[in-house]
């Protein structure tokens, strides 16, 4: 659709003025638009451009329009804009409101959602205004609410967004104390501080211990998401040694790598440059690729990490020879709480958050991560990192 501006008005146009409702514009620059929609230069916009905002309002109740409209009276220039607008309001319901304004013409165009008005996009004329500019000043008000909403439907789904991780970050944060509490006793039971417990009764409390640690699991993915979407995720940016980052994570998945009878095989060339990074959010992000490997591959086969440095930043590749990917569900992988319906999938244990939130430390770090899996032979995750973060995070 071709975008219409003021310049189809002629060089006439003494004057623009909209009268629009607050919560139809909450969040949304109203210059900001005009200037989209009119193509108004600054300068311009100064010379020609009048907006006042008033608060939300019913239209229907003939005395509210009334009053609105004498409410605001100070804030126009002159005495007859503000009967002209209340004018407006009373009566642009169907149609635009054209009168004459000592010498010139000023037309009123209604800016409506379906049936519903909220506000009047006032435009003055030297010489007049033809029907066809009366029609072009339509189509302007037209693209106008459609920019309009457009900017405060994303605000208010950003807003819905923010509130939304707020919550979860709350809970989460209040789902942590009884956990501990209950991860504590359990292994207090365990270790007999309350008496010798049975063979039964202790299978009872490592599966009380294998589930709370899941949760916590969980709930700390979670907190990770809702922090990072708030823009409250800290970084304690400190010198890393690679090697170290990565045999640290090793040996937190020991156990596991043990039960899998399986070996990682590290190949790291002399003299990498040590990264300016989060050693935890590193550990993270390296213990999640490793355990995914681990778990997703039969007893036996080794992984295999792979360190290739290059002149501003540093691959690391953890491969594994187990399930591997399907096309479909790689398109997917890295969307929260995705798993995939295959049977062998479905029968670990899982949430669908590790890989979205690693991939979201590695983006916010200044890094990116990929992937290269072929079904049945095995997957191949990749991720590369900058030796110095992005300007935000230092300066943070």
């Amino acid at each position: 659709m071709t975008t219409l501006s003021t310049t189809a008005l002629g060089s006439g146009l003494a004057q623009i003025s909209v009268l629009i409702a607050e919560a139809a514009t909450q969040n949304a620059g109203v210059s900001q638009v005009l200037e989209q929609t009119l193509h108004l230069t600054a300068a311009r916009q100064a010379a020609l451009f009048t907006a006042t905002r008033i608060p939300p309002i019913t239209l229907e109740l003939e005395t509210a329009v009334v009053q609105t409209a004498g409410d605001i009276s100070t804030a126009l220039s002159q005495p007859d804009e503000v009967e002209f607008l209340s004018l407006a309001y009373k009566t642009l319901r169907t149609k635009t409101l054209a009168q004459s304004n000592g010498g010139n013409d000023t037309i009123g165009v209604p800016l409506r959602i379906r049936h519903d008005m909220f506000g009047v996009l006032i435009l003055e004329h030297t010489s007049g205004f033809s029907p066809a500019q009366i029609e072009i000043a339509q189509v302007i008000a037209s693209q106008l609410v459609g920019l309009l909403v457009s900017q405060d439907s994303e605000a208010r789904v950003n807003d819905a967004n923010y509130d939304k991780h707020r919550y979860v970050s709350t809970v989460t944060h209040e789902l942590k104390i009884p956990l501990t509490s209950i991860r504590g006793y359990t292994d207090l039971l365990l270790k007999g501080m309350a008496g010798e417990i049975t063979p039964q009764q202790r299978q009872f409390l490592e599966t009380v211990t294998n589930n709370v640690n899941r949760m916590s699991h969980l709930i700390s993915d979670l907190a990770d998401v809702a922090r990072i979407e708030t823009g409250r995720i800290r970084f304690d940016l400190e010198k890393v040694e690679l090697a170290l980052a990565i045999s640290d994570a090793i040996n937190n998945l020991q156990s596991q790598l043990e039960q899998s009878e399986r070996s990682v095989n590290v190949q790291i060339p002399p003299g990498v440059k040590p990264l300016l990074t989060d050693r935890m959010r590193l550990g993270q992000v390296f213990t999640n690729l490793i355990s995914n490997a681990n778990k997703y591959s039969p007893a036996g086969p080794a992984i295999d990490i792979t360190v290739m440095p290059s002149k501003d930043r540093v691959a690391v590749t953890v491969k594994d020879y187990g399930l591997g990917i399907s096309p479909e569900d790689q398109a997917q992988l890295f969307q929260p709480f995705f798993r995939s319906e295959a049977r062998d999938v479905r029968a670990k244990q899982g949430w669908g958050l590790g890989l979205h939130v690693t991939r979201r430390f590695v983006r916010v770090m200044g890094g990116d991560i990929s992937l290269v899996s072929t079904l049945g032979e095995g997957s191949a995750f990749t991720v590369e990192l900058p030796y110095t973060p992005p300007t935000k995070i230092l300066s943070d």
